[in-house]
C-alpha cells in the first residue's frame, strides 16, 4: 500500500484535484488538426447536420488538446459529447496514450471524479420521490449500529447540499490511504471524534467528499444494496440504458496502466505519469464512477427531456435548489447548489472564460481525480447539453471549454 508519506501525498493530490476551478480559457491559434473518432450516432441522424456540428465543436476543442503531452495544461486526449433537440453525438480527439496517434472513442472509459456526486444525488432524489426517504430525516436512521456515535443533527439534505459541516475528507483518510478507506476506518474516526461536523449542520457550505460518500453508504445500507456499483446500476444506469458505467473498484479494470486498444483511458499527471483509475474505498459515491461518452450522452438526453425515461422526474427533483453555493470553486457569484448539482447563470462565467455567454440558466457538475478530469452541463430551456471526459489530471480549463461549447448549441 506504500509508505505513510506516499499515502499522505496521494491523499492531498486527490483532495486538490476533486475541486476543479474554472480558469482563463483563451485560445491558442497555433494548433495542428487532431485525429478524431466518429460515433455510431452519426449514421442514424441527419449526416449533414451532424458533420457540420462536429466541425464546429472540434474547432473549439482543438486548442485545449496536446496529443504529444508537451503542454501539461492541455489534455492529451478527450471525448466530448453533445445533445441538442436535433442531434446527439460523441467524438474522441487527441491521443489515448501520449506519443501515439490513436484517439479515444465514445466507448473509451474515463474516471469522472466528482461527477459521481451527480449520480448519488439522483439516487437520493429517486428514493425521495418514491416516498422511501425524506430529506429532513437524520442520516443516523440509515447507518449501522457501529456508527451509532455519528452526529445526530445531520440530515440527508445537509449531506447532498454540502451543508453538513463535515470536512473535505475524514480525519484519518490521509494516514489510511483513501483508496482503501473502509467502514472500519470510518467507525474509528467517528468514535475518536475526528469525523464530526466542524460547524452546526445547515449553517455553512463546506464542499465534502466525506459527506457525499457517507450519504451514498447510508443509502446502500438502508436499501440493502451490496455495494455502490450495484445501487448505481440498478437505480440509475439501467434506467438510462448506460450499460458501460461502473466504478473504479470494479475488478475488471486493470490495476496498472496497460494501453491496449481504446477500451481504457488511463490518466496522466502534470508530470506525464500514467496512472490507473483512482479509487476511493467506502467514499466512492463521491468520486468513483467510471464511464464513457456514449453513456453520458444518454444521461444528458434524459436530463434535457430528449429521451423518454422514468428518470425525468428524478432529474427535475435533483435540480431543485437546496442551498447557496456561491463559495464553490473560483468564487463565482450567483451559484446555487441542488442535489450535488451546481446551478448558475452562464453569463456569470463570461469574465472567467473571456467570452460573452449571454443569459442562460445552467446545471453542471465538474469532477477530477489524480488521473482524470470531467465536466457535464446542460440547459433545460434550450434542451442542450455537453460532457467532456479528459485523460489529464488537473485539466482546469475544462470548465470554460464545456461552457463555450454549450453556449453554441
Amino acid at each position: 500500500m506504500g509508505s505513510p508519506k506516499g499515502r499522505v501525498a496521494s491523499f492531498f493530490l486527490l483532495s486538490l484535484f476533486l475541486v476543479v476551478t474554472g480558469q482563463n480559457c483563451g485560445f491558442d491559434p497555433g494548433f495542428a488538426p487532431l485525429a478524431s473518432q466518429e460515433t455510431p450516432q452519426e449514421n442514424s441522424q441527419n449526416s449533414d447536420v451532424i458533420l457540420s456540428r462536429k466541425a464546429e465543436v472540434l474547432k473549439l476543442v482543438e486548442p485545449f488538446v496536446d496529443a504529444a503531452g508537451a503542454d501539461v495544461t492541455k489534455s492529451p486526449g478527450l471525448v466530448i459529447g453533445i445533445v441538442t433537440p436535433a442531434e446527439s453525438a460523441a467524438w474522441g480527439v487527441g491521443a489515448i496514450e501520449i506519443g501515439r496517434t490513436l484517439a479515444p472513442t465514445e466507448k473509451t472509459l474515463f474516471g469522472v471524479g466528482s461527477v459521481s456526486k451527480l449520480f448519488t444525488g439522483l439516487i437520493l432524489a429517486k428514493y425521495e420521490l418514491g416516498g422511501q426517504i425524506r430529506l429532513d430525516e437524520l442520516v443516523t436512521s440509515s447507518l449501522p449500529p457501529a456508527l451509532g456515535r455519528f452526529d445526530t443533527r445531520v440530515t440527508f439534505s445537509h449531506l447532498i447540499s454540502h451543508y453538513s459541516g463535515l470536512r473535505m475528507m475524514p480525519d484519518n483518510a490521509a494516514a489510511v490511504g483513501i483508496e482503501n478507506y473502509s467502514l472500519g476506518n470510518l467507525v474509528q474516526c467517528v468514535n475518536n471524534g475526528g469525523c464530526a461536523p466542524q460547524s452546526v449542520p445547515g449553517t455553512n457550505y463546506v464542499y465534502s467528499n466525506y459527506g457525499i460518500g457517507l450519504l451514498g453508504y447510508a443509502l446502500q445500507n438502508r436499501f440493502s444494496h451490496t455495494d455502490f456499483e450495484t445501487m448505481l446500476r440498478s437505480q440509475i444506469a439501467a434506467e438510462a440504458e448506460m450499460s458501460e458505467t461502473i466504478v473504479s473498484s470494479n475488478t475488471a479494470l486493470p490495476a496498472t496502466p496497460a494501453f491496449e486498444g481504446v477500451r481504457y483511458a488511463f490518466g496522466y499527471t502534470d508530470a506525464n505519469q500514467a496512472l490507473p483509475f483512482a479509487k476511493m474505498g467506502l467514499l466512492e459515491p463521491a468520486g468513483g464512477v467510471v464511464t464513457n461518452g456514449e453513456d453520458m450522452v444518454k444521461l444528458l438526453e434524459v436530463a434535457v427531456g430528449k429521451r423518454t425515461s422514468r428518470l425525468q422526474p428524478v432529474f427535475d427533483r435533483a435540480t431543485t435548489v437546496l442551498g447557496d453555493g456561491d463559495v464553490i470553486r473560483g468564487g463565482v457569484d450567483g451559484r446555487d447548489i441542488a442535489f450535488a448539482i451546481d446551478v448558475f447563470n452562464l453569463k456569470d462565467y463570461s469574465q472567467t472564460c473571456g467570452e460573452d455567454f449571454g443569459d442562460l440558466q445552467v446545471y453542471a457538475k465538474p469532477g477530477a481525480t489524480t488521473s482524470h478530469t470531467a465536466y457535464i452541463a446542460w440547459s433545460k430551456v434550450k434542451k442542450t447539453g455537453v460532457v467532456v471526459l479528459s485523460n489529464r489530471a488537473g485539466f482546469n480549463t475544462i470548465t470554460c471549454l464545456s461552457l463555450k461549447v454549450l453556449s453554441r448549441l
